[in-house]
């Protein structure tokens, strides 16, 4: 890794803190008193600033059964927009309603992730004014030609409903996601948090399933998953209907997670290990 903490911007050197202090406080309180944490605290200053060297890319594997190549890190977007839609603001009809500021500051981190290999862009209806940035913005760099559309791996998410209400939000999302414009078409479109029972029931007894793949027929969409915070067994049914292309699951370096940490192997892991397997 290269340049110092000296190279980060202003922006930067407050996250850096910010990590350093949360990783501090937590070695404290599991270090026996009076222990001197300096060279740890050096130690990860140096870590968190360590920036990229020049002309670095993100490695990429293969995921699920898209054949897509994924980049080990990518681009979410469920904290970069500017409003949830909630009281203090709601979404905008379009983007003209969001702070140039804000909009700016999205395509500049989408550059970055770019010219890092990072390909793969996420969103949500869900997620407040964040499918309308991430599409105008997407859009935006392919009209300039700084980016090719088929070099970019756009996902989104809708959550399961009874079945009027779930083809409103698709239509809602994909029209705020450009697919009949410039962005043409999702890669990866996902239902958004399997997390009980009656989800499998809206998507397979309800109609969501066909609601999505007539979408598919039209080549709108090009592979279905799904997304969950659910406890395994719930990911388990999901995962055993073989109709997933891909699954979201929170399984990382860092380690597993789920609400329960319940699971035969611990954590998410069993769940891994069943959609490896499919």
């Amino acid at each position: 890794m290269g340049a110092s903490g000296s190279s980060l911007s202003p922006d930067e050197q407050t996250k850096v803190s910010r990590k350093v202090i949360y990783e501090y406080e937590r070695e404290k309180a599991t270090s026996a008193p009076g222990t001197d944490l300096s060279g740890y605290v050096h130690e990860r200053v140096a870590a968190h600033s360590a920036l990229p060297e020049a002309g670095y890319q993100c490695p990429k594997v293969r995921f699920g059964r898209t054949e897509l190549q994924m980049p080990i890190v990518t681009c979410g977007g469920m904290r970069i927009q500017e409003t949830w839609g909630r009281k203090t603001k709601p979404v905008p009809a379009d983007i003209s309603g969001v702070d140039t500021a804000c909009q700016d500051n999205l395509i500049a981190t989408i550059r970055r992730a770019l010219e890092l290999g990072v390909n793969h862009f996420e969103t949500a209806l869900g997620y407040g004014s964040s499918e309308i940035q991430f599409s105008d913005a997407l859009a935006s760099l392919i009209a300039s030609g700084e980016v090719k559309r088929e070099d970019i791996i756009i996902q989104t998410k809708v959550s399961p409903k009874k079945p009027g209400d779930f083809k409103e939000a698709m239509e809602k999302s994909f029209r705020q996601m450009q697919v009949d414009g410039p962005i043409g078409y999702i890669d990866l479109f996902s239902f958004h948090g399997i997390n009980k029972q009656v989800s499998l029931d809206y998507i397979f007894e309800q109609g969501g399933w066909d609601v999505v793949q007539e979408l598919r027929d039209a080549g709108k969409i090009r592979w279905v998953g799904f997304s969950t915070h659910g406890m395994p067994d719930i990911i388990t049914a999901a995962i055993e209907t073989d109709k997933f292309d891909y699954v979201n699951i929170h399984y990382d370096f860092i380690g597993s997670y789920t609400a329960s940490g319940s699971g035969e192997a611990g954590g998410n892991l069993t769940c891994l290990q069943k959609a490896q397997v499919r």
